[in-house]
């Protein structure tokens, strides 16, 4: 099943976007109803410059104060005009006649083409104001550009937060998500952990109400499905154990009566009879040791002693008919160890020397090398093909002759490796030979003690 990426990884991705989208389309909502409110302020500072200057300059001008004063007090209020530059004004008299400036640029204007009130002239707002008695007027402009700069520098202002907040909303945004996928994430872990030898409850406490039911019924169906694999494996185990007493005493019968008979006809057929019964009783054995397996016992908490083990498996009554095609080697320093459970051990190791006496061939030795993390049985033989090869750790595939043997074989021992951390390799031909099989255990845990 391919991965589709990390819902929490959208999730704040989605919503650190759709918070952004908003804060933008809120910076446009809010740029439209300042360039409306700026107008309209800016109309009326218009205005309100116009009324409050007009009647200083027609009492100045009427008083002739203006007219004949000195350079410095004409410069008193052309200063005042200059201190603010946004905005510059003229004043005229009755005649049409500039009487008086803020700023020369604002003689550029042509007083007889600017109406009353607010008009746009060459760009530039203006206001114009005529007093009906003195028949003075006033004429004020606005500095080139002045409400689109400040309608700019707003919304650069209500942007500039955005691009400070960004990382930060995004931090907020993962923290909140992590902290709201919490619960999906340890139920993830509990559902990853539960496999054919671990169905316990997920003992994860009380859950989010979007998860109480999906952890309700996952415990259940984990319960129901407990139930059945452990009535399965009781049948098997019983099923395999019941078996041995039924075909060990019909073994015991066929080899009696075999020793009786002289007809070399009949004593050939109960030969045969003998060998399907020795077959049924290794295929007993070997079911009984696979309910075992699945029942989990393989892995120890403990470290195991290794050697003792293979003295004690190498020296079974199984094995001394053939103990001189045996050869046992061991790698120099202390026996090591692994966390395997000693009867997971000894299943393996008799499985595989089971397998390379029956295998190999007839009178060639068999080395069984113990290493400082590994242990490996070899055998001559023909090179088994790379297909069959990759197949030989399943169960019922058996080797190239494909009809003795139960074919379960390495199939338990490439379980009991796993279930205990390490690992089976097959290997044929030999490294440095042209043919030859060697299976390897590897012990992921073992120690140097």
């Amino acid at each position: 099943m391919n991965a589709r990426g990390s819902i929490a990884r959208r999730l704040a991705i989605a919503l650190t976007a759709s918070a952004c989208m908003l804060w933008l389309v809120s910076v446009v909502i809010a740029a439209i109803v300042l360039r409306h409110e700026l107008s309209d302020s800016f109309d009326d500072a218009l205005r309100q410059t116009a009324y409050r200057v007009l009647p200083l300059a027609i009492h100045e001008l009427e008083d002739g104060d203006l007219r004949n004063s000195s350079t410095k007090d004409i410069l008193v209020i052309r200063t005042l005009a200059e201190a603010s530059a946004d905005l510059s004004y003229l004043v005229i008299g009755p005649r049409g006649t500039t009487l008086l400036t803020s700023n020369p640029k604002a003689t550029a204007l042509d007083p007889n083409t600017v109406p009353a009130g607010i008009s746009l002239q060459r760009g530039n707002y203006t206001f114009s104001l005529t007093d009906p008695v003195s028949r003075y007027r006033i004429i004020v402009s606005e500095r080139d550009g002045l409400r689109q700069s400040v309608l700019r520098e707003s919304i650069v202002a209500m942007l500039l937060p955005l691009a400070a907040l960004i990382p930060l909303l995004a931090l907020l945004v993962i923290v909140i998500v992590r902290a709201a996928m919490r619960p999906i994430w340890d139920l993830g872990k509990a559902i990853a952990k539960r496999h054919g030898r671990n169905l316990e409850p997920f003992k994860l406490g009380p859950q989010p109400r979007e998860l109480a039911p999906i952890v309700a019924e996952v415990e259940e169906l984990l319960s129901r499905l407990k139930g059945a694999l452990e009535a399965e494996r009781s049948f098997a185990a019983e099923s395999a154990h019941e078996l041995r007493t039924p075909i060990a005493g019909a073994l015991a019968q066929v080899q009696v009566l075999s020793s009786q008979l002289r007809d070399p006809a009949h004593v050939a057929h109960l030969k045969e009879t003998e060998k399907s019964l020795l077959n049924l009783a290794a295929l007993a054995e070997h079911l009984l040791q696979v309910s075992r397996l699945e029942a989990g016992f393989a892995m120890s908490s403990e470290p195991t002693e290794l050697a003792p083990l293979v003295d004690l498996v190498l020296g079974e009554s199984a094995f001394r008919a053939q103990r001189d095609r045996l050869i046992v080697t061991r790698a120099p320093g202390p026996s090591p160890s692994a966390y395997i459970s000693p009867d997971a051990f000894a299943i393996a190791l008799r499985n595989l020397v089971q397998n390379a006496l029956h295998y190999g061939d007839a009178g060639e030795p068999v080395t069984v090398h113990l290493g400082p993390a590994s242990l490996s049985v070899q055998n001559n033989c023909p090179a088994v093909s790379p297909d069959l090869l990759d197949r030989l750790t399943q169960r019922f595939v058996r080797g190239q002759d494909g009809t003795h043997g139960t074919g379960l074989g390495l199939a338990i021992v490439n379980t009991i490796m796993r279930d205990s951390g390490g690992k089976l390799s097959l290997t044929s031909p030999v490294p440095g030979q042209n043919g030859g099989f060697r299976a390897t255990l590897s012990f992921g845990l073992a120690d140097q003690r």
